[in-house]
């Protein structure tokens, strides 16, 4: 997603108040992959704070640091 900051607009947007938003991206240290094309890493640190930038109460967010993964699960605010 070249543009993940409008998706997650989108994602907050769409979903029902209270809505879970669960979400799974590559961590720092992630080979490169070029299908269709790379373009962003994440930590944990900053995936909250985009989150929370796109209006989510972030209730779970940490790396898998063996897989060099990060997850969350946001929630939209009633």
């Amino acid at each position: 997603d070249d543009a993940f900051w409008l998706s997650l607009k989108e994602f907050y947007r769409v979903l029902a108040p209270n809505g879970l938003c669960i979400l799974t991206t590559r961590g720092i240290g992630f080979p490169r992959h070029d299908y269709p094309s790379d373009y962003w890493r994440f930590t944990a640190d900053g995936l909250r704070k985009v989150l929370e930038w796109a209006g989510f109460e972030v209730l779970d967010c940490g790396e898998d640091a063996q897989d060099h993964g990060v997850f969350a699960t946001a929630q939209k605010r009633a």
